[in-house]
This record gives structure tokens, C-alpha cells and sequence, in this order.
């Protein structure tokens, strides 16, 4: 079914209650002149009979020289009355000099006498003594001025239409322009995170008005609670940042000790690789705190040598093949610790699903991409796991469910896209494209 506009809907009612109720007024009023009219002439006609019934020497009477028993008042001739008008029932009656003559009955039941005279006559009868006694009313004139009023209320209901078009464009353009103004200072919104973009005070003081009210204040709210979010993402991963070198830091001199047991080497390396982890998820959030789209320029960053590092280190703990293949050699102008991030976050999340089979990792000019035959991501869950805290019913790692969040986040900051095909049990497909 279509969907149309409000306008349209708003124009729609004006031309509808045009068409309808114009003509129903009109109609109404025209009906009930009409009614009022023949009672009127019916009255006139009934007084006027019951007076010359009383007395009617007292008017000038004619009568047809072949029907002297027809006796009439009025300007009709009475040789034009209907030669069986002598047995019509008492009542009232219309006539037309239309055609042949017809009798048809009484007026209550729309009856109607035709002669060959084109004139309309309103006929009150009434029989006393033997005669016959009639009233007639001349009503061609009454008769065409209804049918004119019949036109010119067809021409009004034109003319009606025509405004109610006119009155529907214009009270919608005057209806719609603060909607229109709000839905744009809202989708202004949507793109700004500096502050508030609508302002109630340019509406007018009804709904519309109200409704500025509301966006504006849900504009505030999110506003400072993205600033509450910006801020604790800075401090915080503002103050790791020193702890986290020291113990980085800390751990190579430990390393470096020829003394150590194998067993102790091995758990020095894990927290080595746990806290390069760290520094990297901390960095990746100070770009996400700090920077918008565009707000400051960065120098290209290589992306193949990039990946070959994570590749080399991440593959080492891998208890499957990881095939590592070139195929262009992008460049990026973003962060190194954003682009780390999310390559970072494809490879290993590849490597730590994966117990037999082999991981492929393929860098494009546009894309890279990460295969791997692990356990697969049920189909209903990939859209989920990319919010903050949600990890897969398959998950083999004990990570947190953001990793993913992050890596997303960033890719809509810098206009990147992650896409993800799985089928559980056979393994899952990820690409990270640049553009």
C-alpha cells in the first residue's frame, strides 16, 4: 500500500470535505426550499379553494363554453385542463402543457397531467353541487428559477473545490514548514555530536513547539552523556597508559633474565602478549574519545606490514596453520593503533576459534579478509555480536565481547565496514573493507 505524505493527506481532506460536504449543504438547503415551497403553494391553493367553496360568487370564476360544470380561478385557460379533471378526487394536483394529456393522480404522489402548452400549474380541486371548482398557480417561473439554482450550485461546487485546493496547498505549506524545519535541525542532529541543534524557541508555541521541546532536551541528554562517555574513555585510558609501559617495560628486562625456567619464560610472554593487548584496546579507545570523522588528518599508514607483524606474532600461538597471503599493498590515512585494532581483533578472533583446519588471511587492495574453519557463528547471532559485551554461544576465548564492539566502532568512525559470513561448524568468513 502506498504511503503518502502528510501534506498530501492534509490537501486530501480539504478537497474530500470540499466535494462532500458542499454539495450536502447545498443539497440539504435546495431540499428543503423545496419542501417549504410546496407547502406554501399548497396552502395558498387550499385557502383559497375552501374561501371560493364558501362564496364563490364573490370571484371571478371561468369555465370552458363545452364544460360549464369546470369552474376555475386562476390564469389558466380552462379549455387546457384535462377533460377528466371532473372525476379527480379532491387534493391537490400538478399539471405541464407538455405532450399529451395524461392523468397520472395526485400531487402527493407525483403526479403529473401533460398538455401541449409547456407551462406548470399548481391545481387545487374540490367537487360541491355537482361542479367541479379549481385553483390554479402558475409556477414556470418558480420551476425555472429552481433549475437555475440547481446550476449555479453545480458551478459552486466547482468553484468550492477549486478553493478548498487553494485552502488545503496553502494551510498545508503553513502547517508543514515547521515539521519539515524540525525533521532537518533532527537529522542535523544525528551527524553532530558538538551540542544541541534544535532550538524550541523557533517554533511556535503548539504541538510542534512541545515537540521541539522534547527533541531538544533528548538532544542535551545524549549530548552529555556522550561527553560523560568521552571523558572516561580520555581519563581513563589516559591514566593506564603510563602503568601499562611500566609493566611492558618491565616484563622485557624480566624476559631477558637467562635464569629463568621455561615454565616462567612461557608466562612472561603471555603477560607480555596480554599487556601489548591492553596498550593496543586502550590507544583504540583514545581514538574513539577523542576523534571524529575527518577532524584531523593522519599520515598514510602501510597496512601489509602492519598485518604481516600481527600475523606473525598471533600465528605463533596458533594451534592450526595460518596462510598469510599479499595480494596489494594498501595504505590508509588513519591511525596505526585504529587500523591495529581492527586487524588485530579479525586475525585473532580467527586463530582462537579455529582447533583444526587452517586460517586464511588475505590482504587486498580494498579489503582484507580473514577465513578460518573453526566453529562458526550461529546466523541469528552475527548482528549481535557486535555490541558492546556480547560474545557468541560458540565462543572457545574468555574475552569480554568487546574486542569486535571496538573494532566496529571504529570502522563506522572511519567510514569502514566489517562483514561477516559463518556457518556453524564449518568455520567463518570476515572482511574488513576500507571503503
Amino acid at each position: 500500500m502506498p504511503r503518502h505524505s502528510l501534506r498530501f493527506r492534509i490537501l486530501a481532506a480539504f478537497v474530500i470535505a470540499g466535494i462532500v460536504l458542499g454539495p450536502l449543504l447545498v443539497g440539504t438547503l435546495l431540499i428543503a426550499a423545496y419542501h417549504l415551497e410546496e407547502r406554501a403553494v399548497a396552502r395558498i391553493l387550499t385557502g383559497r379553494l375552501e374561501e371560493i367553496m364558501v362564496a364563490p360568487d364573490r370571484f371571478n370564476l371561468t369555465s370552458a363554453p363545452n364544460r360549464p360544470d369546470v369552474r376555475v380561478y386562476g390564469r389558466v385557460a380552462p379549455a387546457t385542463l384535462p377533460e377528466a379533471i371532473g372525476g379527480w378526487r379532491p387534493g391537490l394536483y400538478e399539471i405541464e402543457h407538455d405532450g399529451p394529456a395524461e392523468y397520472e393522480g395526485p400531487l402527493e404522489a407525483d403526479a403529473i397531467a401533460r398538455l401541449p402548452e409547456r407551462r406548470s400549474w399548481a391545481l387545487a380541486v374540490a367537487h360541491r353541487d355537482g361542479q367541479t371548482f379549481v385553483v390554479a398557480e402558475d409556477l414556470t417561473t418558480l420551476e425555472y428559477r429552481e433549475s437555475l439554482t440547481i446550476w449555479l450550485v453545480a458551478g459552486g461546487t466547482v468553484l468550492a473545490l477549486y478553493i478548498a485546493l487553494w485552502l488545503g496547498y496553502f494551510l498545508s505549506r503553513r502547517l508543514i514548514e515547521p515539521l519539515r524545519r524540525l525533521a532537518l535541525s533532527v537529522g542535523i542532529g544525528e551527524r553532530a555530536t558538538d551540542g544541541v541543534t534544535v532550538a524550541p524557541e523557533d517554533y511556535p508555541g503548539d504541538e510542534v513547539g512541545e515537540l521541539a521541546t522534547a527533541f531538544a532536551g533528548y538532544q542535551q541528554r545524549m549530548v552529555d552523556a556522550l561527553e560523560r562517555e568521552r571523558a572516561f574513555s580520555a581519563d581513563a585510558s589516559h591514566e593506564l597508559r603510563n602503568p601499562l609501559a611500566v609493566i611492558g617495560s618491565s616484563l622485557e628486562i624480566a624476559e631477558r633474565d637467562p635464569g629463568l625456567s621455561e615454565p616462567t619464560r612461557r608466562a612472561l610472554a603471555r603477560a607480555t602478549s596480554a599487556t601489548r593487548e591492553i596498550t593496543d584496546t586502550v590507544g583504540a579507545l583514545l581514538v574513539l574519545a577523542r576523534e571524529g570523522p575527518g577532524e584531523v588528518p593522519h599520515a598514510p599508514v602501510g597496512v601489509a606490514p602492519l598485518v604481516a607483524s600481527l600475523v606473525e606474532r598471533l600465528a605463533a600461538g596458533a594451534g592450526v596453520p595460518v596462510d598469510w597471503e599479499t595480494a596489494a599493498e594498501p595504505v590508509l590515512a588513519a591511525p596505526e593503533v585504529a587500523i591495529r585494532a581492527v586487524a588485530e581483533n579479525l586475525i585473532r578472533n580467527a586463530v582462537q576459534h579455529t582447533r583444526e583446519g587452517r586460517v586464511r588471511i588475505t590482504l587486498y587492495d580494498d579489503r582484507l579478509s580473514v577465513v578460518d574453519s573453526g566453529v562458526g557463528i550461529p546466523v541469528e547471532e552475527i548482528e549481535r555480536i557486535r555490541q558492546r559485551g556480547v560474545r557468541g554461544s560458540n565462543s572457545l576465548s574468555n574475552g569480554s565481547g568487546l574486542g569486535l564492539s571496538i573494532a566496529d566502532r571504529l570502522c563506522r568512525r572511519f567510514g569502514w565496514r566489517i562483514e561477516i559470513d559463518s556457518t556453524v561448524g564449518e568455520g567463518t568468513r570476515a572482511v574488513w573493507h576500507f571503503a
